[in-house]
C-alpha cells in the first residue's frame, strides 16, 4: 500500500484543456472521492494516474516514487471499471486468475489468491461459472476480485456502481466500506453521484470544469462549502440561493431579498459581506415549520415516507424545505416558518466558483 500525490497535473483534448494544473494528495490507507457533474474531468484524472493516458503537464507520486513516464503495469495499481470488463469465455475464476497468469505467477499462488479474495468477497460458489450466468452485483465483485488478487499499492475506482439498480447500488456501497475497512488499502474512486461520495468517502475532492473547487470530509463540504457550485452539487434536495443584500437597521443586521427578511448575527459574515451584494444559500432542512416570521403558500408536497420534502412560495421565489413525515399542511396552504442561524452560508454574488 501506498498513497498518491498528484502536482499540477494538465491535460487537454485538442483545445481544449479538460484539467487545469490540479493537486491533491491521498494518505496511505484513504478511502478518497473524486466528484462532480459529468465532464468535469474526473475520470481522465483516474486515467491519467493509472497510467492509460499520458499528461500535459504536472507529476504523479504513487508512494515515495514518481511514476508520471511509467507504463500502467510498473505503476503497480489496479483499476476497476463501470462495465466490470470481464472476459466473457472466461470462468469466474479464470477472470480473477488472468492478471497473476499475466505477471507468471506460480500456479499454486494463483490458486491460493483467487480462493483467498473469493472467500474474502463471498463468491466461492460462483467461480466455475461464467459471466453471463451472473447478476450485475456478482460481476462487479468479480471485477473487485480481480483487483484484490494483485494486491496492488493503490486501487482506483471509476464509477464501479452506475450501471446497478438504486436497491444494489445501496448494498454494494455497504461492501465497498467494508471491503476498504477490511483491506486498509488506498482507495481513489471517481463518481458523479454526491451521495457514493457523502457516504463512502474519509475525503472528499470536488471537481468542477478542470478546476478543483474544494478539498474535505463529507461534514467539511456540507457545512462548510467552499462556494456556490459546491454549496449547489452536495446536498438533496439542492440547497436554496437568494440574491439580496445585507444591510443594518436599529443596531441589528439583516439579509433582504424582495420582501423576504432574515437577521445576521454572525460577526464573520458581517465583516465580510456587510452592505454588499451577496448570493444566501439555506439548507432545507434549515428552514423550520412552525410559528416563525417568514410564511408563504405550499405549491407542492412530497410524502417520501421517513420525511417530507414541501415547496414553499414566499414573494417571488420557491424554497424547497425538509419537514417531518407527519407534516399537517397541504398544498395550497399557508405555512409560517424560521430560519436556523447555523444553516445560512453567504457567497459574493456572481461566479459560483468563488
Amino acid at each position: 500500500m501506498a498513497g498518491l500525490k498528484i502536482q499540477n497535473l494538465v491535460k487537454s483534448f485538442g483545445s481544449k484543456q479538460v484539467l487545469e494544473g490540479i493537486s491533491f494528495e491521498v494518505a496511505d490507507g484513504e478511502f478518497c472521492i473524486l466528484v462532480g457533474p459529468s465532464g468535469c474531468g474526473k475520470s481522465t484524472a483516474l486515467r491519467l494516474i493509472a497510467g492509460l493516458d499520458r499528461q500535459d503537464g504536472g507529476k504523479i507520486f504513487i508512494g515515495d516514487s514518481e511514476v508520471s513516464e511509467r507504463t500502467p503495469r510498473e505503476r503497480d495499481i489496479a483499476m476497476v471499471f463501470q462495465n466490470y470488463a470481464l472476459y466473457p469465455q472466461m470462468s469466474v475464476y479464470e477472470n480473477m486468475a488472468f492478471p497473476l497468469k499475466m505477471r507468471r505467477s506460480p500456479r499454486w499462488e494463483i490458486e491460493a489468491q483467487v480462493r483467498e479474495a473469493a472467500r474474502f468477497l463471498e463468491i466461492e460458489e460462483l467461480l466455475a461459472r461464467k459471466p453471463k450466468q451472473l447478476s450485475g452485483g456478482q460481476r462487479q465483485r468479480v471485477a473487485i476480485g480481480r483487483a484484490i488478487v494483485r494486491k496492488p499499492q493503490l486501487f482506483l475506482f471509476d464509477e464501479p456502481l452506475s450501471n446497478l439498480d438504486a436497491k444494489l447500488r445501496n448494498a454494494m456501497r455497504i461492501e465497498l466500506a467494508g471491503l476498504h475497512r477490511k483491506l486498509g488499502s488506498t482507495m481513489l474512486y471517481v463518481t458523479h453521484d454526491q451521495t457514493e461520495a457523502m457516504t463512502l468517502g474519509q475525503k472528499i475532492i470536488l471537481l468542477n470544469e478542470g478546476k478543483i473547487q474544494q478539498i474535505g470530509t463529507p461534514e467539511d463540504v456540507y457545512e462548510r462549502p467552499a462556494n456556490l457550485f459546491v454549496a449547489g452539487f452536495i446536498g438533496s434536495p439542492q440547497m436554496n440561493f437568494l440574491r439580496g443584500t445585507i444591510a443594518s437597521e436599529g443596531g441589528k443586521h439583516f439579509f433582504r431579498s424582495g420582501n423576504l427578511s432574515f437577521e445576521v448575527q454572525d460577526k464573520e459574515k458581517l465583516r465580510l459581506y456587510g452592505g454588499r451584494e451577496v448570493t444566501m444559500g439555506i439548507r432545507p432542512e434549515a428552514l423550520i415549520p412552525g410559528g416563525g416570521p417568514l410564511k408563504g403558500q405550499i405549491e407542492f408536497v412530497e410524502r417520501l415516507g421517513a420525511e417530507t420534502i414541501i415547496y414553499v412560495k414566499a414573494g417571488d421565489m420557491t424554497l424547497v424545505m425538509r419537514v417531518p413525515a407527519d407534516f399537517p399542511k397541504k398544498v395550497g396552504e399557508e405555512a409560517a416558518f424560521s430560519l436556523q442561524a447555523r444553516g445560512a452560508h453567504f457567497f459574493p454574488a456572481g461566479n459560483p466558483n468563488y
